[in-house]
């Protein structure tokens, strides 16, 4: 494999489809990294159209699961287990993103979420299309599966108190629950340059009323990878650019197909 393709690695592609969500230096809207997961939205900052973030990367050793108080918090997030059934030490990229979109909250539907043309027109870089058993193929490579799963507000709060929802909640203790939940789950990553490198990914996207055609989004992602990018291909820094450089575009294209519309119902 050769050239930019090939050369790309699957360190934060779960937000970017369920979600739509990204951040990077995008000149058009200001950008604020949090020192901490648990930061708390500026309202003022945000009606400003700007984008709150928090990024770590724990190393396979020591184990983040022991060393990293912050992924020992998030581990709620892995449903499905794939941490406990991995059988290898894993480097762990975290990741949570706040911003606002000039929406109702009633436009984050189920139908929405699961769409493959609305995938396709904020993010067409992905090229996603729908396998037979209902999941979805992501073709950009390093290629990859992933499943969607919506929660809407009834379902929301159903959810057990020691779960995915309740991690989300605790991160903003005063919003309330949200509307609804997106679950994106990423596997079966492929080989890049004949090394393996994204092991699984899981992002919950949750989408918050802030009155009526105002929604709050926000965004928690795990990233397990098998390897870092050698120094060549920029190593950490590189992790660090496509969790966050490179992606704000994402944001900015879901607010303009918000105000469009959107291409589905």
């Amino acid at each position: 494999m050769t050239g930019r393709r090939a050369a790309s690695f699957p360190i934060a592609r779960a937000g970017l489809l369920a979600g739509l969500v990204a951040f990077a230096a995008f000149a058009a809207t200001p950008l604020r990294r949090e020192s901490t997961l648990a930061f708390v939205p500026d309202e003022p900052f945000q009606r400003d159209g700007g984008v709150q973030y928090f990024y770590a990367l724990a190393h396979k050793e020591p184990s983040p699961e022991t060393a990293n108080p912050d992924f020992a918090f998030l581990r709620a997030l892995d449903e499905s287990g794939r941490w406990a059934a991995q059988g290898e030490p894993l480097h762990v990229v975290m990741s949570r993103i706040t911003y606002t979109v000039d929406k109702d909250v009633s436009f984050f539907t189920e139908a929405r979420a699961k769409d493959p043309a609305w995938m396709n027109a904020v993010a067409p870089e992905f090229e996603v299309t729908q396998r037979p058993d209902g999941g979805f193929h992501a073709a950009k490579m390093p290629s990859n599966d992933f499943t969607i799963r919506f929660l809407d507000a009834r379902a929301v709060a159903a959810q057990p108190a020691d779960g995915g929802v309740a991690r989300l909640v605790a991160l903003l203790p005063d919003a309330g629950l949200p509307d609804s939940v997106v679950v994106q789950e990423n596997f079966d990553f492929a080989r890049v340059m004949g090394v393996r490198t994204g092991a699984w990914s899981v992002t919950w996207t949750a989408h918050l009323p802030l009155g009526p055609g105002r929604t709050r989004v926000h965004v928690v992602t795990l990233s397990a990878l098998h390897h870092l990018p050698p120094f060549f291909l920029g190593g950490e820094k590189r992790v660090f650019k496509e969790s966050v450089q490179g992606a704000l575009d994402l944001i900015e294209r879901l607010r303009a197909a918000a105000l469009d519309g959107g291409v589905t119902r």
